[in-house]
């Protein structure tokens, strides 16, 4: 080999290693990535969890109020029931449709 090619396959083997090294940097930087991913879902899961439970105290509590309301306002109560109860058929029918 001349003195040409041997300084070039120098560089060569210096840009190559350089090329492993950020494929390997690039590597863990995915795989941290990913965890973080991982975790946020895993916390955005159990907020999803948390609402659906308050909500459904939420209405159980509404429920509880127009249920115990005073004689006067049997009309409202009527009407409000007549309401979930129309909400809970909406969707009956979306699941099974």
């Amino acid at each position: 080999m001349t003195g040409d090619q041997e300084k070039l396959l120098a560089v060569f083997e210096v840009r190559l290693h350089d090329l492993i090294s950020l494929c390997e940097e690039h590597k863990k930087k995915t795989e941290v990535l990913m965890q973080q991913i991982k975790t946020l879902e895993e916390s955005n899961l159990r907020a999803e969890q948390k609402i659906q439970v308050l909500n459904t105290k939420y209405t159980d509590l509404l429920t509880a109020h127009i249920v115990s309301s005073e004689e006067g306002d049997t009309k409202h109560v009527r009407m409000r029931l007549n309401k979930l109860v129309r909400e809970v058929e909406r969707c009956i029918a979306l699941l099974n449709g």
